[in-house]
């Protein structure tokens, strides 16, 4: 049979904010921040939704080598907001504290034609 899942979203946003800086001709810096709301209803929540509010830093670099070759490097930290617990929803019986943080990190290397 099939397995109908409820999930009663609503609307939500997100928020993002950020800057570059030249430190020199051969350097630029980066820095953000993010504010990320949820879209779950409470009393709908379980484990496979999006979860709690986020917020979120990030952090990145941009490093010229030579004329056209180059690097980059990011951070971001992210870090979900614990509302409490949650009851279990109609549609499941995971009731609980729950909670989301999360560390990432990206290295590429960049080559302007």
């Amino acid at each position: 049979g099939v397995t109908k899942m409820v999930k009663n979203y609503k609307n939500s946003f997100a928020i993002r904010v950020g800057g570059e800086y030249s430190l020199c001709p051969h350097t630029d810096v980066r820095l953000g921040f993010a504010y990320d709301k949820t879209p779950v209803d409470k009393n709908w929540y379980s484990p496979e939704t999006p979860g709690a509010d986020k917020y979120i830093i990030t952090a990145g670099s941009s490093i010229k080598l030579y004329k056209n070759l180059g690097f980059d490097l990011g951070l971001q930290y992210v870090l979900g907001q614990k509302d409490g617990k949650y009851p279990t929803s109609p549609t499941t019986t995971f009731g609980g504290e729950y909670t989301t943080t999360a560390f990432s990190a990206s290295l590429g290397l960049n080559y302007k034609f």
